[in-house]
């Protein structure tokens, strides 16, 4: 009986989302851009069992730099490695293939000026061409950094990009910003303010 219960609630919740997230102000927006109005469906559905958290109705949109290296188009993976950032639910806002001039590449390596491995990094990213991208979703910087694992490819896990397409650290694939501030910094490096598309798909809700 409790199930049954609990299944009617799910639907009157379902309903009521429909109700407030679908307007005729623009595009429809997740449940997660109106946490008020999501705790409010939930009282109207008369049940307590939220299809999203509060916690996740809550969570800051970001928007994150990531840098598909030249060994994921050598290795023709690119369509792989973008597919699983799609299927997290990162919304890709801006993306070009392009080859790395040295001063860029060396901007962007800045904070390991002076360190052993500096010329290598600047090298690898030179080599070829890379696949740079602009990602914006709930806790993107974070959530991205979990994607792509250990920056160690020795340590990086199982299931991770890093995880299941790196074998060396040298030439760990991919990179991902680690704060909001390298963020800004990465994204402004690459891309200019037209380049960058605010968009969405009305699937927020449901990822």
């Amino acid at each position: 009986m409790a199930d049954r219960e609990g299944s009617r609630g799910a639907v009157r919740l379902s309903a009521a989302y429909y109700d407030v997230f679908n307007t005729d102000e623009g595009p429809a927006r997740g449940p997660r851009d109106y946490p008020h109005e999501v705790a409010e469906a939930a009282g109207a559905a008369g049940t307590k069992t939220l299809q999203f958290s509060l916690r996740e109705a809550i969570m800051a949109t970001e928007r994150t730099f990531t840098m598909l290296k030249p060994g994921v188009l050598s290795r023709r993976i690119t369509g792989e490695i973008v597919s699983r950032i799609e299927r997290k639910g990162f919304d890709i806002v801006a993306a070009k293939l392009m080859r790395v001039p040295r001063a860029i590449a060396e901007a962007h390596y800045a904070e390991h000026r002076g360190k052993p491995f500096f010329e290598g990094l600047v090298a690898y990213i030179t080599s070829g061409p890379v696949v740079a991208m602009v990602l914006e979703g709930d806790a993107a910087i974070s959530m991205l950094r979990k994607l792509c694992g250990s920056t160690r490819a020795e340590e990086a896990a199982p299931g991770t990009i890093r995880g299941d397409y790196a074998m060396h650290t040298g030439l760990n694939i991919i990179h991902a910003s680690d704060s909001e501030e390298s963020a800004a910094r990465e994204i402004d490096l690459f891309f200019r303010a037209e380049e960058i598309v605010d968009w969405h798909d009305g699937n927020d809700g449901w990822i």
